[in-house]
C-alpha cells in the first residue's frame, strides 16, 4: 500500500493505539498534540476509554478522532493512512503496537517508559540529544513522560522538517524488515 502524502501537503496524521487511560498518558498526548498547533494535523485514537478520561475525550476538537476499539487486523488500516504513532505512557511493559507502527512505516514518537527505546536503538545509531530530554533516532523520537512540550515539539519538527518525515519512514521499515522478524526472534 502506498504511504499517505507528505505532512506539508495533507497535515501530520497521528496516531495512538491502546487504553485511553490515565496510566498511557493520555492527557498528555492530547495536550501535546494541541499544543502543537499542526495546520491540517490529524490525532486518531485507537482503543476503549476508561471512565476517567471520557469527559477529557469528549472535549477535544474535531481534529482529534477517538475510534474505540478495533480488532488487531483492522489497526493496519489505520497506521497507514499515518505519518507517526506516539506512545506517551507513563508505565508500560514492551508495547507491541510500537512495533506494529514502526512495520507500518511510522515515525515513532515514545516516552522512556514504553519499551520503545530498545526499538530506536536497533537502527544501531546513536541518539542525538536535543534539548527539553529528547533524543532523536534515525526512526522517531525518545522523549520524557508528563511532557507535552516535547510532544508539541517532535509533532512540529516532523510536521515541518523537509525530508524528516521520509526518511523517518523508511528507517523504520528497515528496522522492521531487519531486526523485527520471527527469524530474528
Amino acid at each position: 500500500r502506498n504511504p499517505p502524502k507528505d505532512p506539508s501537503s495533507v497535515g501530520l496524521r497521528v496516531i495512538y493505539a491502546g487504553s485511553l487511560s490515565v496510566r498511557k498518558g493520555i492527557a498528555d498526548l492530547l495536550e501535546g498534540f494541541t499544543r502543537a498547533d499542526l495546520k491540517s494535523g490529524t490525532l486518531t485514537l485507537l482503543g476503549g476509554a476508561t471512565e476517567e478520561l471520557k469527559p477529557m475525550l469528549e472535549r477535544q476538537p474535531t481534529t482529534v478522532k477517538a475510534m474505540g476499539h478495533l480488532p488487531q487486523g483492522k489497526l493496519v488500516e489505520h497506521y497507514q493512512q499515518s505519518h507517526c504513532f506516539l506512545m506517551s505512557s507513563i508505565e508500560e511493559g514492551m508495547a507491541m503496537v510500537q512495533m506494529q507502527a514502526l512495520a507500518c512505516g511510522l515515525a515513532l514518537i515514545c516516552t522512556t517508559n514504553t519499551g520503545g527505546e530498545d526499538l530506536l536503538r536497533l537502527s544501531g545509531v546513536e541518539g542525538k540529544k536535543l534539548s527539553m530530554g529528547i533524543t532523536q533516532f534515525p526512526a522517531g523520537f525518545l522523549i520524557p513522560i508528563h511532557s507535552p512540550e516535547a510532544i508539541s515539539y517532535c509533532l512540529n519538527k516532523v510536521a515541518s522538517e523537509k525530508g524528516l518525515w521520509e526518511s523517518m519512514r523508511n528507517q523504520a521499515l528497515k528496522v522492521a524488515a531487519n531486526s523485527l522478524s520471527w527469524k530474528n526472534y
